[in-house]
């Protein structure tokens, strides 16, 4: 079908429901920390693969997503996950050594003004992970001090 000799009368977006955030969904109860129980452990490693293949998509299309953390991983009512907030992401090649995204979550190359690319969103993803298995906030003794 040939789109462009017609003009666009209007555009809609479907998306799947999310019912929480993965930080919410963590941090609401014990049984949820995969240290804890075997079927939160299961349940994280499939989460893990599909926030991977979710990084693996828009790192392949030369997007950074900048702002990587369990607020913006949503759960849609099948338990997909869904990588949300795609506010400040770029285009890699057109990354200017800006400084944004959540500071506890940003890697120390983004603290330094230097040049970043799809690893700085790699080293958000690891203390996703940390936080995703431990059941704790990545350095949760600094929290009461930094700004949000």
């Amino acid at each position: 079908m040939n789109v462009h000799n017609h003009k666009l009368l209007s555009l809609s977006l479907v998306f799947d429901l999310c019912t929480d955030s993965l930080t919410n969904h963590i941090f609401k109860d014990d049984s949820c920390i995969p240290w804890k129980t075997a079927s939160a452990a299961a349940d994280t490693i499939q989460w893990t693969k599909q926030i991977l293949d979710a990084l693996e998509f828009i790192h392949g299309n030369g997007i950074v997503h900048r702002d990587l953390k369990l607020d913006n991983i949503l759960i849609s009512k099948r338990e997909h996950i869904k990588v949300a907030d795609l506010g400040l992401a770029s285009f890699k090649n057109r990354i200017t050594e800006t400084v944004c995204g959540t500071i506890l979550y940003m890697a120390p190359e983004v603290h330094d003004r230097k040049s970043y690319d799809t690893k700085m969103d790699m080293y958000s993803f690891g203390l996703m992970m940390w936080e995703m298995w431990f059941g704790k906030r990545v350095f949760s003794e600094l929290r009461s001090i930094i700004p949000r």
